[in-house]
C-alpha cells in the first residue's frame, strides 16, 4: 500500500477554494465546489473526491467547462423544468437543479428537473442529501460517457449511470448512492493508481474476458452491468429519463471526464424532490420509518456479520471519523496538489 497523509477537512476546503479562484471561478462557486469534493472524501467516496480537483482545474484552464455559465430554463410546468447548463460545472448546475426541484415540491408536492449540457457532477448523493435537509425524498441520476456493453454485446455503448435515492427519517436517513455498473470507473482508476488488482466481477477486458487488472479494464474494457440484463435495462431507462428527454447529447457523442480538456462532456443530470409530508403526516412517517429500519436491522445475521446497515450509515460513520482524524490522501495526490499550487502561485499549507 502506498503512503498517505491525513489532512483536516476545513484546511482542505480553504486551500482548494483558493485554487479554484485562481483557476477562474468566482468565490461562491469555488467554495461550493471545494466543499463538494471534500465532503465526498469525508464520507469515504475517495473516487469522487480531491483526486479529481486537478482534472477540474485543467478543464477550467483549457476551456472544457464554462466557469460562468448562464443556466437557462428551456421548458417548465408547475412540477417540472428542463434547464440548459451552458456547459457549466456539473456540481454547480446540479445544485441549481435540485434547489428548483425542492421549490416546486414545496408548491405541488413533487419537483422533477432535467439539466442538460453540463459536466460530471460527482456522487449523486451530494444532491439527494439536500432534499433530506428539507424533509423530502430525493432522486438524482445522470448519464456518463459510454462505459458498459449492452447485454450480449462486447463494446462500450451505454452509460454506467450513477443514481441516488434518499428518504428522510427522524434518526436514520436512507441514502442509496451507486451506479448501475458493478463499480464506478473512478474506483478502478483509484485501484490502478494504487497499483492494486480489482476484485473479480468488476470488469472485463477489451475481448470481453473477466479481468482483475485495472489497466486492462481501462484499456478498452468494460464495467459489467449489475444484475446482468436487469442492470442493462435500468441503464437504458435512466438514459431515456436524462439525455433523451433532456434534448442534448447521448451515446457516442458524450465525452469523458478524462477526455480532451478543451471539450465539454455534454452530460445530462435529472433531479427530483418529493415532499412526503403532503402525503402523510411527518411525525407518523418518521415513526413508521424507524419501525421499518428496526425490523430490518433485527433480522438474523449471517456468520461473521455484526450489524445490518441501512444505506447511508457506513458513509456517515466514516464522515464522523474523518472529521476528527483528517482525510487520508495518497502522497501522489498531495504532491500533485503541491505542483498545482506552485503553478497557480498559491501557498501550499501541507
Amino acid at each position: 500500500m502506498r503512503s498517505e497523509r491525513n489532512i483536516q477537512s476545513d484546511k482542505l476546503i480553504e486551500f482548494i477554494t483558493v485554487l479554484f479562484v485562481k483557476a477562474g471561478l468566482n468565490e461562491k462557486d469555488s467554495d461550493l465546489l471545494s466543499r463538494n469534493y471534500v465532503d465526498n472524501n469525508l464520507r469515504g467516496i475517495d473516487s469522487h473526491g480531491i483526486r479529481l480537483v486537478l482534472n477540474c482545474i485543467t478543464r477550467l484552464k483549457e476551456g472544457g467547462v464554462n466557469p460562468n455559465p448562464k443556466i437557462r430554463t428551456e421548458a417548465e410546468t408547475p412540477s417540472t423544468a428542463r434547464l440548459d447548463g451552458d456547459n457549466g460545472l456539473g456540481q454547480i448546475v446540479a445544485l441549481e437543479g435540485m434547489n428548483i426541484a425542492i421549490k416546486k415540491a414545496e408548491e405541488t408536492g413533487i419537483g422533477f428537473v432535467i439539466c442538460s449540457n453540463t459536466n460530471n457532477a460527482g456522487a449523486m448523493g451530494s444532491y439527494t442529501r439536500i432534499a433530506l435537509d428539507k424533509g423530502m425524498a430525493g432522486l438524482c441520476m445522470a448519464t456518463t460517457v459510454p462505459s458498459m456493453f449492452a447485454w450480449g454485446g462486447l463494446k462500450r455503448v451505454i452509460s454506467n449511470p450513477p443514481i441516488s435515492i434518499s428518504f428522510p427519517g427522524e434518526k436514520t436517513h436512507f441514502i442509496l448512492d451507486f451506479c448501475l455498473g458493478s463499480v464506478a470507473w473512478n474506483k478502478i482508476y483509484v485501484m490502478r493508481d494504487k497499483g492494486l488488482p480489482i476484485p473479480e466481477g468488476w470488469a472485463v477486458d477489451s475481448k470481453g474476458k473477466m479481468t482483475t487488472d485495472p489497466i486492462k479494464a481501462a484499456d478498452g474494457g468494460s464495467v459489467i452491468p449489475i444484475g446482468g440484463h436487469k442492470g442493462y435495462g435500468l441503464s437504458l431507462a435512466i438514459e431515456l429519463l436524462t439525455a433523451v428527454v433532456g434534448g442534448h447529447l447521448f451515446g457516442k457523442d458524450l465525452k469523458g471526464l478524462f477526455d480532451n480538456p478543451k471539450e465539454g462532456e455534454g452530460i445530462t443530470i435529472t433531479l427530483a424532490a418529493l415532499d412526503v409530508s403532503k402525503l402523510i403526516d411527518r411525525d407518523i412517517l418518521y415513526d413508521r420509518v424507524e419501525k421499518f429500519f428496526k425490523f430490518v436491522k433485527r433480522s438474523p445475521h449471517k456468520a461473521g456479520v455484526t450489524e445490518i446497515v441501512i444505506p447511508g450509515e457506513p458513509e456517515e460513520k466514516v464522515r464522523k471519523m474523518r472529521v476528527k482524524e483528517g482525510i487520508p490522501l495518497p502522497m501522489e495526490v498531495v504532491e500533485a496538489l503541491r505542483d498545482c499550487s506552485a503553478e497557480l502561485n498559491v501557498e501550499f499549507p501541507f
